[in-house]
């Protein structure tokens, strides 16, 4: 490994961006939870947002699922050189000012799971112009990426799973994200 995330601003267009949070607001959403399996409870002091599942092998989602393969796998052959088998499930996430949408530090990797796979890469994809919110900052430990960067609408970042990370609260407006991660045999 040689660097602790990758960065491209305006990887998909403010029409591309608009056009994913049109489609993504179609979808039922759902409180999201923390933890994972029979682990997986509401805790509204550590996360609050409203979540949306896009399913990957529906066809109409595919320009972005192309897109995102290929983000992962050069971030992968730039900076990481993980062992990656999949990527599967697309979040369509809504941090709200309503309810101060907010997502406290974390890791997406499951140390202690009986799956064979771990998330290896996690993606992070900023759909919101940041000027239709306040708050909602991406922070990540280990040498964190300019915050104005990673608030540009259509900005990417890709970082190993393990990596500490959090969203912010939004103050005002609406902050809306996609989340990805690329799964691979487990760290060892």
């Amino acid at each position: 490994m040689n660097g602790w995330w990758q960065l491209w601003g305006s990887y998909f267009s403010p029409d591309e961006c608009q056009t994913i949070v049109a489609q993504g607001l179609k979808i039922q959403p759902s409180r999201a939870a923390v933890g994972h399996g029979s682990d997986n409870r509401m805790d509204d002091n550590y996360r609050r947002s409203e979540i949306r599942w896009i399913g990957r092998q529906d066809a109409s989602w595919r320009w972005l699922t192309d897109k995102m393969e290929h983000a992962f796998q050069v971030a992968n052959g730039n900076a990481f050189g993980f062992d990656l088998t999949y990527f599967h499930e697309i979040q369509f996430t809504e941090y709200n000012s309503a309810y101060k949408g907010k997502y406290d530090w974390h890791e997406d990797v499951f140390w202690v799971t009986k799956d064979q796979c771990h998330r290896k890469l996690s993606m992070v994809i900023q759909l919101s112009d940041p000027n239709d919110y306040e708050g909602g900052a991406l922070n990540v430990q280990e040498q964190p990426p300019d915050p104005v960067k990673l608030q540009r609408q259509g900005t990417v970042l890709i970082f190993p799973s393990f990596l500490r990370h959090r969203v912010e609260p939004v103050t005002r407006g609406i902050r809306y994200s996609l989340v990805s991660w690329y799964m691979g045999p487990k760290f060892k």
